[in-house]
């Protein structure tokens, strides 16, 4: 009977001592999330159109931009959703053509 439970303590240890052994020699890399996360720049501003204060939120690395205002009446947050400024900035005076092959040169009207 001693014997028995004795092997079978044996048997556990190098079970649980194999188990420690695989977790600390496998590889450490974190697979929490896919892609980095962006650049946001948050500014507080006045709207227009309502009589309330907004934020405005910039996504720099994804171009976008979004806003999101409180609303006292009904206690609730408002976002609106995200526009892109990738195409405002491309046709903003000054900006950089974006139909230039590469390895030429822009040419300036």
């Amino acid at each position: 009977m001693k014997s028995t439970i004795l092997f079978a303590l044996a048997v556990l240890n190098v079970l649980l001592l194999a188990m420690f052994i695989s977790r600390i020699t496998r590889e450490n890399t974190a697979l929490a999330q896919p892609r980095p996360r962006g650049e946001y720049l948050m500014v507080a501003g006045d709207v227009s159109a309502l009589a309330s204060q907004a934020i405005y939120v910039i996504d720099a690395s994804n171009a976008l931009l979004g806003a999101v205002s409180y609303d006292d009446t009904n206690n609730r947050l408002n976002a609106m959703a995200p526009i892109s400024l990738a195409q405002p900035a491309a046709a903003a005076p000054g900006a950089a053509p974006t139909n230039v092959r590469p390895g030429t040169t822009p040419r300036r009207p």
